[in-house]
């Protein structure tokens, strides 16, 4: 499961919008070809995306989100 560190997002439900944003990604990292999954900058793009999309439908704000990817 992607691990996801939230700073400054103040809302009432912020843990709950996080797992959902934790959900959203892990499923569309999922339905992604094998061998994109293997490319750190497909990963840390399409974790932007997937993740930008989801909190604006959620909360109306655009925050800032930086994706990193740690090979191991």
């Amino acid at each position: 499961r992607p691990d996801i560190v939230s700073r400054g997002f103040v809302e009432e439900d912020a843990e709950e919008i996080i797992e959902g944003a934790r959900e959203q990604l892990y499923r569309s990292l999922q339905h992604s070809n094998n061998k994109t999954t293997t490319e750190p900058m497909y990963v840390q793009n399409k974790a932007r995306d997937t993740l930008q999309k989801y909190l604006y439908q959620k909360t109306k704000r655009r925050p800032m989100v930086l994706g990193i990817v740690v090979e191991v």
